[in-house]
C-alpha cells in the first residue's frame, strides 16, 4: 500500500484484533515532512486490577514511530528497550551526579567537568559489572514478577 498524504486511518486499525501489537501500513506524517515514509506500531495496553477480583482496567496504548517502514516489530521494540537504558543513564547522570550543574567559571572547566563526571560514572558502572561477573544486573524497572524469569539481556563487559 502506498502512503498518501492526508489519508486518515480509523483506530483501531481494521484487521485482526489488537492483542499485542499492530502495525499500520507505511504512512506520511505531516510534521515530519511528507518526503519521509514512516512506520507506526501500536502496542496494546496491559490489563491490571486495583485489587483481586476487581474490574480489569487498561492504560492507553503505546505508539512507536519508526523511520524505516520495512523494520520488523521485534527489531523496533529491541531498539526501543535498549534506548530506554540509555535514557535512564542520562537521567541518573543529571539528577544523581548533577551533570551540567557544576559551578565553575573558567571556560575550560565548563567543558571538562561534565566529561569528568560522565567518565567517573562510566568507571563506576564498569567496576560494578566486573563485580557481578561481567554483566550488569537487570534494571529495577525490568524486575517485575512477570519478567523475572527472563530478564532483559545486558551487554557483557568481557
Amino acid at each position: 500500500m502506498n502512503p498518501s498524504p492526508g489519508k486518515r486511518f480509523p483506530f483501531p486499525f481494521p484487521g485482526p484484533a489488537l492483542d499485542e501489537s499492530q502495525t499500520l501500513p507505511p504512512l506520511l506524517w505531516r510534521s515530519a515532512g511528507l518526503q519521509h515514509t514512516l512506520q507506526l506500531v501500536v502496542i496494546a495496553p496491559l490489563g491490571y486490577r486495583l485489587r483481586q477480583g476487581s474490574k480489569l482496567l487498561y492504560r492507553k496504548p503505546a505508539f512507536l514511530i519508526g523511520t524505516d517502514p520495512h523494520t520488523d516489530i521485534v527489531t523496533l521494540l529491541q531498539g526501543y528497550v535498549r534506548r530506554w537504558d540509555i535514557e535512564v543513564n542520562f537521567r541518573e547522570e543529571k539528577t544523581l551526579l548533577g551533570v551540567g550543574q557544576a559551578q565553575v567559571r573558567h571556560a575550560d572547566s565548563v567543558e571538562a567537568v561534565p566529561a569528568l563526571q560522565v567518565a567517573s560514572y562510566a568507571m563506576l558502572l564498569l567496576s560494578m559489572a566486573r563485580a557481578h561477573g561481567g554483566a550488569l544486573p537487570a534494571p529495577k524497572w525490568a524486575a517485575t514478577k512477570r519478567h523475572a524469569a527472563n530478564p532483559p539481556s545486558r551487554p557483557s563487559i568481557n
